[in-house]
């Protein structure tokens, strides 16, 4: 059997489908048929070859010398390799003769080399015997190994083991964040290059004369000469109430003292005319503004869930009023970032804020007030407020829909509120109950509730007197939140 073809993959061209002794004896055969060919030309000068090296029977032949193909040294058609790398060549540049290798198992093969002087193609044929009888390619030269590869001809792999090196540089990186100590004191400058001045607040001067430049017209002066002891805050006071804050004058106040501001009727949409209102929440996103405002209202106006991502870095917001804005329960979660200072919340009027939310409102650890009135949450979401609300002690005022005040209002057709031994009222206690005592418990509840079943298995009797004890437990604490005692 012939050894499968190899491919080189860095010449196409190559392509040893068909062993060498196979392509010669099929031409041999060709050729002792009689076929004549015109003297001097290569199929004459092959065809003479093919004779001399193949003199005898074909079966002599074949029993005698046994060809393989040799894949480091590939007969080449129409280049005289070894010679030509070895200079070889006489003075008419055609090749000399050429010593064939020996054959020890062919009687019949008498011929030690031969030459093709007289064509002008070099031809190169490499001759294997099984028992290691090659022709070797002179190596000692060094542009052997230099010479790109024949046509035809395989290429020489070379593989490069060289390894490399990385070099790494550590690099220190500045974060401005809120907290930050170089932050919160004016007096150090920053190390991001910001200059010092940027830290000092900005006069009630400085900000009169930018206004009054960005409001001509009106006679803002005059008006404002009426406040008795102008300051800044009273300033932006009068410019919140009277719709005069949009962005340009808002940037104006970024470096003051300002503790309270209310965009309402900034924000106002006056019939779609307000296109303004997401460059005013914008300002509160730049670098170091407003780092004393305590309490900020957009009560009323129209704010988009992703524009709170602009008051993440106030660092001393407390108080946020976020009424009848239309925002949903992304933004509840996008207030995490003010767990630390927000104090006061509320979210009253906005139907998309529903029970999701409740896991994003427990986050902020430090509120004392919150107001969930007339928004989507349910008494579901309301019963996982007020269990981590009393697990955590917490002391905290909620305003909750009136739908789950109703609800609390009528407990009492809900389930047993009252329970006295030898009932039970906590959850843990149900899977020790035997089933005497099991329906015992749903009856008297199902005094209550009609809808509630007394029959069924153990198992499932002890579910449902779990699910009544912990709804009833929740639903308690809720109660307590609205009368302020927890």
């Amino acid at each position: 059997m012939h050894q499968p073809a190899i491919i080189d993959i860095k010449n196409p061209c190559y392509c040893p489908s068909l062993p060498a002794a196979a392509y010669l004896q099929a031409i041999r055969q060709s050729v002792l048929l009689g076929t004549t060919y015109r003297r001097g030309s290569l199929f004459d000068a092959f065809a003479r070859m093919l004779g001399e090296s193949g003199s005898g029977s074909a079966a002599d032949d074949m029993g005698s010398v046994n060809f393989k193909y040799d894949s480091d040294h590939d007969w080449i058609v129409g280049v005289n390799l070894g010679n030509r790398r070895r200079g070889a060549v006489n003075q008419r540049g055609l090749p000399k003769r050429i010593p064939l290798p020996s054959v020890t198992n062919s009687p019949s093969t008498a011929i030690d080399e031969f030459t093709l002087s007289e064509h002008p193609p070099n031809l190169q044929s490499t001759l294997v015997n099984e028992q290691g009888g090659k022709r070797k390619r002179d190596s000692s030269s060094s542009d052997v190994e230099d010479a790109p590869a024949p046509k035809y001809a395989k290429s020489i792999l070379v593989a490069h083991d060289s390894s490399f090196e990385l070099e790494v540089e550590h690099e220190k990186v500045n974060f401005d964040v809120t907290g930050s100590p170089t932050l919160n004191n004016p007096s150090k400058p920053h190390d991001n290059g910001y200059a010092p001045g940027l830290f000092e607040l900005a006069s009630l001067e400085e900000v009169l004369t930018r206004v009054l430049a960005l409001l001509p017209g009106i006679r803002l002066e005059e008006r404002l000469g009426e406040i008795h002891d102008l300051t800044i805050q009273k300033m932006a006071d009068f410019l919140a109430e009277n719709g005069y804050m949009n962005h340009h004058i808002l940037n104006s106040f970024r470096r003051t003292d300002v503790t309270s501001l209310s965009l309402v009727a900034s924000l106002f949409d006056e019939d779609g005319l307000n296109i303004c209102g997401q460059e005013v929440i914008e300002v509160f996103g730049k670098p170091f503004s407003f780092q004393h405002l305590t309490e900020l209202s957009f009560g009323g106006s129209r704010v988009e869930d992703f524009h709170l991502v602009h008051i993440h870095h106030l660092p001393k917001l407390s108080t946020l009023n976020l009424n009848n804005t239309g925002i949903g329960n992304e933004a509840i979660y996008l207030l995490v970032p003010l767990k630390k200072t927000l104090k006061r919340l509320s979210v009253a009027t906005n139907p998309d804020v529903t029970s999701v939310s409740a896991p994003a409102l427990l986050l902020l650890v430090n509120l004392d007030f919150l107001s969930i009135l007339d928004t989507g949450v349910d008494m579901v979401g309301l019963r996982t407020l007020a269990g981590t609300i009393f697990e955590e002690s917490r002391n905290i005022d909620i305003e909750i829909p009136y739908a789950c005040e109703a609800y609390i209002d009528n407990l009492q057709s809900m389930y047993l509120v009252d329970v006295q031994p030898p009932l039970i009222d906590c959850p843990d206690a149900c899977s020790s109950l035997n089933v005497s005592a099991l329906k015992k418990n749903l009856a008297a509840h199902a005094e209550k509730n009609p809808s509630i079943s007394t029959a069924g298995a153990r198992g499932d009797m002890i579910a449902r007197l779990q699910e009544i004890l912990t709804r009833r437990k929740l639903d308690l604490i809720v109660a307590q939140m609205l009368l302020g005692g927890v």
